[in-house]
């Protein structure tokens, strides 16, 4: 009788652990479920980003090219002295 008692309080005690432990694996399941979509989610928007960016990169590039060429030619004083000299010249 006394191990008859024995074992079924060791088995109650097992199935409490066994259902502790279960509730505990489907709580880390939800969790790892909603980190999965987060992470999903993240990576939609890094590479939302990542495009963005790239466009910027492209347009800096584009208004780099444009100021260079710009710098490229006289400057309004440059200019300016030439017209003086062109009119000192012709008279």
């Amino acid at each position: 009788m006394k191990a008859r008692s024995i074992i079924e309080h060791y088995s109650a005690r097992l199935q409490g652990i066994i259902s502790t432990q279960h509730s505990e694996a489907m709580k880390l399941t939800s969790e790892r479920q909603i980190l999965q979509s987060k992470a999903e989610e993240l990576a939609k928007r890094q590479s939302i980003v990542t495009e963005r960016q790239i466009m910027l990169d492209k347009r800096m590039a584009n208004l780099t090219s444009r100021l260079a060429a710009l710098g490229e030619g006289p400057t309004r004083a440059e200019i300016a002295m030439r017209s003086e000299v062109v009119v000192i010249r012709d008279r």
